[in-house]
């Protein structure tokens, strides 16, 4: 048997397992101890028993992280902390602290969902909080942690107020590129004309050009600095260089290293970029207008072109065909000057 001390103000669970004494410190609350306690008291009884133990959730998300960290970019893995953060504070506002995993209900996701829409967050954030959610119960659920996800039983927000993605005409365009610096003006050009997105570019290194097949090979890979570093979704694909991609890049210094670097060398920052890319368009009054407006943009005129969806959705590493059905409506007029070319 186990108990519970408390030195200042923190209060500590104190037993034996297989012979050797631990001492935990449990916090400031004389209740969280004595459940402590008894939560390790019933794990040791079961583990005598040969009875199986569950999954407490603290020792599951630790396990969850080291896995993500392993499989996702470093940004994706702080959205995914940041997820689960909001959602276990909400949690641990309720009456008792989570032990385990078979303690997360359906209910408890509904009400934090509810509890997140109060908070004032919009619809696709909540439903990126509740994704995350559903991807840490239903790894626990494949390793055998869970028997069911409850996240099984509840509905993502519909999102009705969808707006239309922000692209730039040719006439804007032009407008941005006559009062950028050449740097910037070659960066801005770039994106604009295969629809990479910023990592893509900021990441990309000459191996990855072939002048000759006139091609950007977007690929798993590992940096001349060594660090590992994948597109993502892990998509890979070609982009086709067309004359004014080809004009840029054929007359840039051709290194081992990445395409387009600060003046030092050093790898590009996305702020940096991204500020002076603002500023330009503030003192044009072009509004709404940031990096990833240019992936918008490529795509925009693809459509508009009479490029097929499908096709659109390959240039640019959408991994679901619906990420691309946001441009349909700009394809409106060319399917219908299509109709018009069928007499029967």
């Amino acid at each position: 048997m186990g108990v519970i001390r408390k030195r200042g103000k923190v209060w500590y669970i104190d037993y034996y397992l297989n012979g050797k004494r631990h001492v935990r410190a449990i916090g400031k609350s004389k209740r969280i101890a004595e459940l402590a306690l008894k939560d390790i008291e019933v794990r040791i009884a079961k583990k005598k028993a040969g009875l199986p133990i569950e999954h407490r959730i603290s020792d599951w998300r630790e396990q969850f992280i080291a896995y993500i960290e392993a499989q996702l970019r470093p940004r994706t893995v702080e959205r995914y902390k940041e997820s689960l953060a909001w959602f276990f504070q909400f949690r641990e506002r309720l009456a008792d602290p989570p032990f385990y995993l078979s303690d997360i209900t359906s209910q408890m996701i509904e009400d934090f969902k509810i509890e997140r829409l109060r908070q004032g967050r919009k619809k696709k954030t909540v439903n990126n909080d509740l994704a995350v959610v559903r991807r840490f119960l239903n790894l626990a659920v494949q390793r055998g942690h869970l028997h069911q996800n409850p996240m099984d039983k509840v509905e993502m927000l519909k999102l009705t107020d969808r707006r239309l993605p922000r692209f730039l005409t040719n006439e804007e365009l032009e407008r941005i590129y006559r009062e950028l610096g050449k740097e910037d003006r070659d960066i801005v050009r770039v994106l604009a004309n295969t629809g990479m997105r910023w990592g893509e570019l900021r990441h990309l290194e000459w191996r990855d050009v072939d002048l000759d097949q006139r091609v950007i090979r977007i690929r798993r890979k590992r940096l001349h600095t060594g660090k590992h570093w994948e597109p993502k979704a892990g998509t890979e694909r070609n982009i086709p260089i067309n004359d004014t991609v080809y004009s840029i890049l054929s007359k840039r210094k051709k290194t081992k290293g990445f395409v387009f670097t600060t003046r030092t060398g050093n790898i590009l920052h996305r702020d940096n970029v991204r500020i002076r890319l603002q500023r330009v368009c503030e003192r044009l009054g072009i509004e709404n207008v940031n990096l990833h407006t240019l992936r918008h943009t490529f795509c925009s005129h693809l459509v508009m072109s009479g490029v097929d969806l499908p096709t659109v959705a390959k240039l640019a590493g959408h991994r679901d065909i619906k990420t691309t059905m946001i441009y349909s409506h700009l394809a409106k007029d060319h399917i219908k000057k299509a109709m018009e070319r069928i007499s029967l």
